[in-house]
């Protein structure tokens, strides 16, 4: 063939065209050459391009996950950027991407059904098949009124166990999931549905994932979005500036909200919104009203309206604000507090030297006086005293604009007898004149009747009257209604008692929002002139609160101990079953002399609440009701409840789960047993998380408790706080009863028993005799300062033969008291008028058995003696230490020298615990009497590480233990007792009389309280002379300079003269006007004279707080 391309035959060819054509004349198509050659070249370098390509490989070629659950696959060797894709984007998504090279990516399946993961490499694509099932978790939430409690729904009946559900909690999405809470307790009525109780508790928009075996379900924890009020007031003054936020007025977004006014609606002239931060700002500039509609967007895309009423004000408009969201309990207390305000009938008054005042928080600002002396129909002014006995509460009402003054007129909408304005004055001609006041407050009978009460109060400028407005106040009385029954678990058992009851509405939106109970009891008089009051009415028996949160007392007489719950109510038993501390005994027989006639009237008794029930009061509605378990679980009952009356069937509630009575007997490791004390229990789940559950044992050591399923350990507390766990685990199977037997701990107990005597004077013969001593507190204190206390017995009954009372054998007695071995101290603390506080009584030896010893505590002079007859003997000025071991007293004796004028001198009394500026409980000191007796006088308590007393010549002994009735510390005791130094002795400058300037500085920073912010100067004197001192502040800002002279009965005629004032001895008076005072000084600066009645030294205190650091040149010229 030629070279000169002019001469080929070419020939274009169809894409249909056989590559292999060949013309008519034989040629074979150049294209076919071209394209071999070319095509040969470019498949072999494609083949080594794919070639370099295939090193990269997919780590699953075929996968399956459920619905819900993730799924990593990772590119193996990629050179490039990896491009992620799935076919079927409904069946799985790629959730999250990873690596340099995107190399890594987490599948997630969405629903049931096949697709194809792709990952492309440049132009290769890898594929994985994958398969999704579907996830057997149907839904997952988390309770709004519980955060620590999920609902978790299953497609079909599913038979679960807590150790099978993992959940795990975390912050942010992209965050790692770094809370691992363990289920403590599940429940379900139907395997379809279960409530997880967890351990942590997940926070508002937390995300929470719940995996069960190969089935996994990721939700955040979103609570409903919207506003805390549907209608909000703004009050806005013209021609001021406004900046306002939002936010306060939406409850429960995700993230920020951007906020946004509905079409339509329109701000106040001059108004402006910032949406994206929620402020409202600006100036307006027109008075009038304006209603708008502003819509808050969470991040989460949810929306929110609310509705906003500007009113603006200027002086020519009055505007106010409605208040419609009031609202006052009517329950059991209210309806009796009403009939005890309104009654008529009021009893002679009780004397009272003062009056005293409650506090009752349905009247918030009213005072409630005891019962008053003044007659029921006095005049009162309303508007200076509103009548506690009438008033129950009231509602201010406060006008904007005009000329601030205001006339108001109440529109009564209704027969509610007795709602008036405070600035309604009632002359004693029960004349009515309208006073005009800034504000007034709408006052609020007691006894109005269930439902909605409506007030409208037209309000006129009092200086002119074509200026009006109107407010309009809503009072809604909620009726409450009287609910109990019983509270059992799903075996019908009831639960163990004392448990906390959470009734929560329908509209609830978090856990705090449920039914606060409140209990009373009120009392009467029993006659007119009887001062003592007897009960009449109540809802809470002994043991089922401890004190009233406040008393409220009416003028007839009637008293109402009232106590505000933190819960709805509780569970019975109350008053709580006694458990036997003493082994029973014979009931002795009844004397029937003694027996007395039955009462004629029957005392009003409130009913016990027995095991397992409750009793409660509720306004009308539907219910979730939760009980707070000693394990710290917030059980959910099983039923939501319907109150719409005063129940007259029972309202039973059942726990969606079964508990088990587990009864045993605690012993120690020497089997001693656990008697009159508390053991614990706490879930494994929950160990040393604070949540326990408690059980009492008696005299035996037996005990007794109701627990849910789980895993237990068992402890006891020791006389140091410490924890003592017994040896076993106990496992509670699901309402299963068990007797668990001995439970030992691996600590020993002896016991220590005996009999405490006083000795004292008979109050009758005066003579010295030791009586045995009920109802007294012994503490046993261990080498380390722990303390094990006991309380002696009372066993003492009136013999009618005798004519006396008669002590029984356990009389003054105690026992049961468990020590170990070792060497106790043990102390009495007499805290009469004139005791002594905690004192020793002797030793106790425990090694190996139980101990029985009797102690006596001498409360005479004679005891006191022997108790202080060894006292260390201490130096004065010297610090001296001494060692508190744990169980040792710390008593010290000193001698203050006696002064020429006999006089009482001042001694700093230091004592120090350890080197620590924290006080001592208490330090006594005790004087000595100084005769051969030596009896001893109280002289004083401190309280304080550092003390000045003034003492005089004599011995003193001071206990300075660092012991407590509840412990002693260990360590040292630095003591110190010296002479008290006023602040010249501690620290002068002298000055020479030659005029020469001295400087000296008053400063903050400085230990010595006593030089703290002054300074002494010294001039030395000489009887007859006049003395001239000058000084000036060298420091800028130093104005309250004052001088004092120190040594007044050295000194005469002292005149002080400063650019303020001039002070003359003579007539003992500051002058401050223009003739006296001399302008040439300079702040902080002045002139002092005086004549020397004797000679010696003159100090005189400067001193200023003007500044930290002030310098001050003195200087002094005898004249």
């Amino acid at each position: 063939m030629g070279t000169n391309p002019s001469t080929w035959n070419l020939y274009a060819y169809c894409a249909n065209s056989p590559v292999n054509y060949e013309d008519p004349s034989g040629h074979i198509a150049i294209s076919r050459i071209i394209g071999g050659v070319i095509g040969g070249g470019i498949g072999f370098l494609a083949g080594r391009k794919i070639a370099k390509k295939t090193k990269a490989k997919l780590s699953k070629k075929k996968a399956s996950i459920t619905a819900g659950g993730t799924l990593t696959l990772k590119v193996k060797k990629a050179g490039k950027k990896v491009k992620w894709s799935i076919k079927n984007k409904k069946v799985a998504k790629i959730k999250s991407t990873s690596g340099k090279k995107k190399d890594r990516a987490t599948i997630q399946g969405l629903k049931k059904g096949s697709t194809v993961v792709v990952a492309k490499v440049g132009k290769v694509k890898l594929k994985c098949k994958l398969k999704v099932k579907a996830n057997a978790i149907k839904s997952v939430s988390v309770d709004k009124l519980d955060y620590s409690a999920l609902t978790v729904k299953f497609a079909k009946k599913t038979s679960l166990n807590a150790s099978a559900v993992k959940v795990a909690i975390k912050a942010y999405k992209s965050g790692s999931y770094n809370l691992n809470p363990k289920v403590e307790a599940l429940s379900t009525k139907d395997q379809k549905t279960y409530r997880l109780y967890l351990t942590s508790a997940a926070g508002l928009n937390d995300y929470v994932r719940v995996t069960i075996g190969k089935n996994s379900k990721e939700i955040q924890n979103k609570q409903a979005f919207g506003v805390e009020k549907d209608t909000i007031t703004y009050l806005l003054e013209k021609d001021v500036v406004v900046k306002g936020n939002l936010d306060y007025c939406f409850y429960q977004p995700v993230g920020f909200i951007s906020y946004s006014l509905k079409k339509g609606s329109k701000l106040p002239k001059g108004l402006s919104l910032v949406g994206k931060r929620g402020l409202l700002k600006g100036i307006p500039t027109e008075a009038g009203t304006t209603e708008t509609t502003l819509i808050g967007q969470d991040e989460a895309g949810r929306k929110a309206t609310l509705k906003v009423v500007f009113k603006v004000y200027d002086e020519s408009t009055i505007a106010v604000s409605d208040s419609t969201d009031n609202k006052i309990k009517l329950d059991d207390y209210m309806t009796a507090l009403n009939a005890s305000r309104l009654a008529t009938a009021t009893p002679a008054p009780t004397p009272t030297a003062t009056p005293e005042y409650t506090m009752d928080p349905d009247y918030p600002g009213v005072n409630t006086p005891a019962p008053a002396t003044k007659t029921p129909d006095a005049t009162v002014n309303p508007e200076v005293t509103p009548d506690a006995n009438t008033v129950y509460t009231s509602y201010k009402i406060g006008p904007k604009g005009g000329s601030g003054s205001y006339k108001y007129d109440l529109v009564q909408t209704g027969t509610d007898a007795g709602v008036k304005l405070s600035t309604d004055v009632t002359d004693s001609n029960n004349q009515v004149t309208k006073k005009a006041a800034g504000s007034t407050e709408l006052y609020i009978p007691y006894g109005l009747a269930a439902g909605d009460h409506t007030y409208s109060i037209t309000i006129t400028d009092a200086a002119d009257a074509t200026r009006t407005t109107t407010a309009t106040v809503v009072v809604k009385v909620i009726d409450n209604f009287n609910v109990s029954g019983t509270v059992k678990d799903m075996a019908d058992n009831p639960v163990s008692g004392n448990e906390s009851l959470y009734f929560y509405p329908a509209d609830a939106k978090n856990g705090s929002e449920y039914v606060y109970g409140r209990d009373f009891k009120m009392y009467a008089f029993k006659s007119a002139n009887d001062e003592y009051r007897s009960l009449m009415a109540g809802n809470h028996p002994d043991g089922y609160i401890a004190d009233e949160n406040y008393s409220v007392d009416c003028a007839n007489g009637d008293r109402y101990e009232v106590y505000e719950r933190g819960e709805t109510t509780k569970v019975g038993p109350f008053p709580v079953p006694t458990i036997l501390k003493e082994a029973p005994t014979a009931t002795p027989a009844v004397d029937p002399a003694a027996a007395t006639a039955a009462p004629s009237t029957t005392p009003f008794v409130i009913q016990p609440i027995e095991a397992g029930t409750y009793a409660a009061e509720v306004p009308a509605g539907t219910y979730t009701v939760k009980l707070m378990g000693n394990n710290g679980v917030k059980y959910e009952m099983n039923d939501k409840v319907t109150v719409a009356g005063d129940a007259v069937a029972a309202l039973n509630l059942t726990m969606p789960v079964r508990f088990a009575n587990i009864k045993g007997i605690a012993k120690f490791a020497n089997d001693k047993a656990v008697m009159n004390d508390e053991i614990y229990f706490e879930t494994e789940n929950k160990q040393y998380e604070g949540w326990k559950l408690c059980a009492d044992t008696d005299y035996q050591g037996s005990f007794s408790a109701s627990l849910p399923a789980g895993t237990y350990k068992m402890y006891w507390v020791d006389e140091k706080g410490q924890r003592q766990y017994f040896a076993n685990s106990i496992k509670v199977e699901d309402g299963t009863n068990a007797e668990i037997g001995e439970q030992k701990l691996a600590v020993s107990r002896y016991e220590v028993s005996g009999i405490f005597k006083i000795h004292q004077k008979d109050y009758y013969t005066d003579a010295e005799v030791d009586e045995l001593a009920p109802y007294e507190s012994l503490y046993f204190y261990d080498a380390k300062g722990n303390v094990v206390s006991t309380r002696t017995k009372y066993d003492s009954h009136y013999d009618r033969a005798q004519g006396k009372f008669v002590d029984g054998a356990k009389h003054g007695s105690f026992d049961k008291v468990l020590l170990d071995n070792g060497t106790y101290t043990v102390r009495y603390y007499d805290g009469s008028n004139y005791g002594r506080g905690l004192s020793t009584i002797g030793t106790i030896t425990v090694n190996g058995a139980d101990v029985q010893q009797n102690f006596v505590y001498n409360k005479l002079d004679a005891g006191i003696t022997a108790e202080y007859a060894n006292a260390a003997v201490l130096t004065l000025e010297q610090d001296t230490v001494y060692a508190s071991t744990g169980n040792n007293d710390l008593l010290v004796r000193f001698t203050i020298p006696e002064t020429p004028d006999k006089a009482y001198t001042s001694y700093d009394i230091t004592a120090r615990f350890n080197d620590s500026t924290s006080r001592f409980k208490k330090i006594t000191i005790y004087k000595e009497s100084g005769d051969a007796q030596k009896t001893y006088e109280k002289e004083n308590t401190l309280y304080s590480v550092e003390n000045t007393l003034s003492l005089a010549a004599g011995t003193y002994i001071m206990n300075v233990t660092p012991a407590t009735p509840s412990r002693q510390r260990i360590g040292n005791v630095n003591v110190k007792v010296s002479k008290h130094l006023q602040g010249y002795e501690k620290s002068s400058t002298a000055v020479t009389l030659d005029g020469t300037p001295v400087s000296v500085v008053c400063a903050k920073n400085v230990q010595d309280t006593d030089l703290r912010y002054c300074a002494y100067v010294k001039v030395p004197v000489v009887e007859g002379q006049t003395y001239e001192i000058n000084y000036a502040a060298k420091t800028i800002g130093v104005k309250n300079l004052s001088v004092t002279p120190v040594s007044y009965s050295l000194i005469s005629d002292y005149k002080h003269y400063t650019n303020s004032f001039v002070y003359n001895d003579d007539d003992d008076y500051y002058y401050d006007d223009d003739v006296n005072i001399d302008s040439s000084y300079a702040d902080g600066s002045g002139k002092i004279t005086f004549r020397a009645d004797g000679s010696g030294d003159v100090y005189l205190e400067f001193r200023t707080d003007s500044t930290l650091y002030t310098t001050i040149d003195v200087s002094a010229v005898a004249k």
